[in-house]
């Protein structure tokens, strides 16, 4: 799946400094559960969540409401990059290992995963860093 526990830990610290989005149907949402991390669920008609995990259909309550954090894709980071008005420059590296770079002013950020990338962006757009 796309949504690691490492891009799930940094959507929920995304929702924590003000990233949340008004639940639509078809996003894509996580929980955090103290026992076993984080789950990831896509928002149906109606207030309900599908659990991608196991397939479960539950009621979306205002207490579950209160839980849950957007997990993006990367087109939605990227549209929110904009929202915020960054302006950033990427590229992909392979040495012994891919990676991806991107330059905002004179600070370079580094990750793995382009979407991972794009979301410690955010968490520095979100927290006036950048």
């Amino acid at each position: 799946m796309w949504a690691n526990e490492v891009i799930l830990q940094k959507c929920e610290e995304l929702s924590r400094v003000g990233y949340r989005p008004a639940l639509r149907v078809g996003m894509f949402v996580g929980r955090g559960f103290a026992d076993v991390g984080s789950e990831v669920f896509t928002v149906h008609p109606g207030g309900k969540l599908l659990s991608l995990f196991s397939g479960k259909i539950t009621p979306i309550t205002e207490q579950e409401e209160e839980k849950l954090f957007h997990v993006p894709t990367t087109d939605e980071a990227v549209l929110e990059l904009l929202r915020k008005g960054v302006v950033y420059s990427v590229s992909n590296a392979t040495d012994g290992r891919e990676w991806w770079q991107a330059r905002v002013r004179e600070n370079t950020y580094e990750a793995p995963t382009l979407l991972e990338l794009f979301l410690e962006l955010l968490l520095f757009a979100y927290q006036d860093k950048l």
